[in-house]
């Protein structure tokens, strides 16, 4: 079946709506103390990745993002149950595999990314002279298909037991089939909308506005997240329907 986007759309924003307050009781704290993090980040850390301490300061944040984002799926997958007595904050099996799965899809945009660019400086000699142009964009397009096609991982890893990051990955790879780009406009590219969006509030010349852009990115991360959510319980409602 082929997803459709609007009603997803539509759908994601009524269950954000809906779990607000079960979103709100699992995620307080990651949230709280991610906008912490990240405000005093912009006012003390490092202002780029090649400062020294960088790694410092990502790390945290990256590690509340994945706690984050396994609770968000399972409230939107499971419902209050699947958080109902966890602790404010906690890492378990299923993060560390939830991680592991960043890291594997990670890499394989960048092998995507570089075995396209290999190949058309083969068939393209002089690609290289306007790599910075339209041809850039020829050269993530099937790295971002690749990975729009393995972004279901994440929600299955989040709610199914038992489940490896290489099966999960297959899986997700299976599901994923004829919506790749549907996934990718779904689940990449509205949320780079949304990102684009809170980042021009910040460049506005009005004091206050790098703390309300700071507090919107991590607002708004669960509401994204439902995006994926839904789209990985209708690929897999239609993937049962057809066994």
């Amino acid at each position: 079946m082929n997803l459709p986007i609007l009603k997803l759309l539509g759908a994601a924003v009524m269950l954000t709506w809906e779990r607000r307050y079960v979103l709100l009781r699992a995620l307080w704290l990651p949230l709280s103390l991610g906008i912490a993090l990240s405000l005093a980040g912009n006012r003390w850390g490092p202002q780029s990745p090649e400062e020294p301490g960088a790694v410092l300061w990502a790390l945290p944040l990256f590690v509340l993002v994945v706690m984050l984002a396994v609770r968000s799926y399972r409230v939107f997958l499971l419902g209050d149950a699947a958080v109902r007595d966890a602790l404010p904050i906690s890492w378990s099996l299923r993060e560390t595999r939830f991680m592991l799965a960043m890291l594997s899809v990670s890499f394989g945009f960048a092998l995507a990314a570089f075995l396209t660019g290999a190949l058309l400086a083969v068939v393209w000699p002089g690609a290289r002279e306007v790599a910075q142009g339209p041809v850039a964009g020829l050269i993530i397009l099937p790295a971002a298909y690749v990975t729009s096609r393995l972004l279901p991982v994440f929600p299955l890893l989040s709610v199914a037991e038992g489940r490896s990051v290489m099966q999960g990955l297959r899986l997700a790879w299976g599901a994923s089939r004829d919506n790749g780009f549907r996934i990718l406009v779904l689940c990449v590219l509205i949320p780079g909308a949304a990102g684009w969006l809170i980042a021009a509030l910040d460049a506005l010349p009005l004091p206050g506005m790098d703390v309300l852009s700071t507090v919107l990115v991590w607002l708004l991360l669960p509401a994204e997240l439902s995006i994926l959510a839904l789209v990985y319980d209708t690929l897999t409602r239609s993937t049962t329907r057809r066994a």
